[in-house]
């Protein structure tokens, strides 16, 4: 409260002496007032004392907005900062993007983000699905996506669909979970739970330059031309990481049986697996 006050009061001083040093000087214009202020004498050197002016008008303003802004703001801020310098910019660079006011009006007519179009954001994962399809089959299912990546995509039972039986589609080498989900947009499937299993993010010994991506398993090498009389389990652990391909084989089957338990009758009959590539 001390410096505030003192703040207000030495601004109040020096701003009654910049306006007595203006009308006591009529040959000077405003604009040779705010130029010249260090040759404008009042009762203390003005010009030197400009720079003291803007600190404490600083300071007045932070003081005030301790008793302002808890009032006004939820959260923790209790007063202006310099941080805030940053955040104000970044709000006007916001403001005068083109781009912001595309995604509103993008937003208002096709309630979807313009950016779900061409790109997957991962924390969006229901909005970017339900918009990219057609109507009829995004309503036709509930969607779910576990830490894991796998997508789940159950007949909504509530909308009359029924669940009816299973297929677990699985992806191919680099590829990733969404990638089939436009396979089962057919009316054909509108009684199916589709589960797609996603694969880790590995490097694959194979490509020492290229980054991580979703693959069952480590691919160590390839092999040349081969005949039959060459495959066995010896051979194929020097191509493949073969503790990599029963542990993806496994978690397979473990949904297999966990679907199984979920369909009616229990029967693996409802249960199809497929998939491409690796």
């Amino acid at each position: 409260m001390v410096a505030f006050l003192s703040a207000l009061i030495y601004s109040i001083i020096f701003l009654g002496l910049a306006t007595y040093s203006m009308y006591t000087h009529d040959e000077l214009s405003l604009r040779d007032v705010l130029v010249n202020f260090s040759e404008i004498q009042g009762d203390f050197d003005l010009g030197k004392n400009w720079p003291v002016l803007m600190v404490n008008l600083f300071l007045v303003l932070k003081e005030a907005s301790f008793f302002v802004l808890p009032g006004m703001i939820e959260g923790n801020y209790l007063s202006f900062e310099v941080s805030d310098i940053s955040r104000a910019l970044d709000l006007v660079l916001w403001f005068i993007n083109p781009l912001t006011w595309l995604d509103y009006a993008w937003n208002a007519l096709f309630h979807y983000d313009v950016e779900d179009v061409f790109v997957e954001k991962e924390e969006d994962e229901s909005h970017y699905y339900s918009n990219i399809l057609n109507k009829n089959f995004r309503e036709s299912y509930l969607y779910e996506r576990n830490e894991r990546g796998d997508i789940v995509m159950t007949p909504n039972l509530e909308d009359g669909f029924e669940h009816e039986d299973t297929i677990i589609y699985v992806h191919g080498l680099g590829g990733k979970a969404s990638n089939n989900i436009f396979l089962f947009k057919d009316e054909i499937f509108k009684n199916t739970k589709v589960v797609l299993p996603q694969a880790p993010k590995m490097a694959l010994s194979v490509f020492k330059d290229l980054a991580a991506i979703n693959s069952w398993f480590d691919i160590l090498s390839f092999p040349g031309s081969l005949d039959e009389s060459q495959i066995n389990e010896t051979f194929i652990s020097t191509i493949l990481n073969i503790d990599q391909v029963k542990e993806s084989a496994e978690y397979i089957l473990q949904l297999v049986e966990r679907e199984r338990l979920l369909v009616p009758g229990q029967s693996y009959d409802r249960i199809f697996l497929g998939g491409i590539s690796q």
